[in-house]
């Protein structure tokens, strides 16, 4: 595998020297332009080493504030019914509009009978 991998890139290298002028080939073969190139090369790894330690701390940052930070709940709690009356609005919505009235005037009956008992309660 590694045989083919550098036959390809030695087969792209050559390509690429061949597509150059004179001039272009000279200048790349000097040994001053070999130096800026190598010049070049290290400052962008100097520049890249540099930046390393400010990553690893903004990423221990980030962890430590997402363990600070609980999730909320942002809801209020009416009487824990959230999901019944998120129930009751969906199967209401697939009723027909008489089963709805109905269903609101039977739910109107029960509310006043648990008034009235607990009138009579007190």
């Amino acid at each position: 595998m590694s045989i083919l991998i550098g036959s390809f890139i030695l087969e792209v290298f050559s390509i690429r020297w061949n597509q150059l002028s004179a001039k272009e080939r000279a200048k790349i073969s000097s040994f001053s332009e070999f130096l800026t190139n190598v010049s070049k090369l290290a400052k962008a790894a100097l520049i890249s080493f540099k930046n390393i330690p400010k990553l690893l701390n903004s990423s221990n940052q980030f962890s430590e504030s997402s363990n600070i930070m609980k999730k909320k709940w942002v809801r209020p709690e009416s009487d824990g019914n959230v999901m019944s009356s998120i129930n009751e609005k969906i199967n209401l919505s697939a009723m027909p509009k008489k089963e709805q009235k109905r269903n609101e005037i039977n739910k109107l009956s029960i509310e006043e009978n648990q008034i009235e008992n607990s009138q009579a309660d007190k």
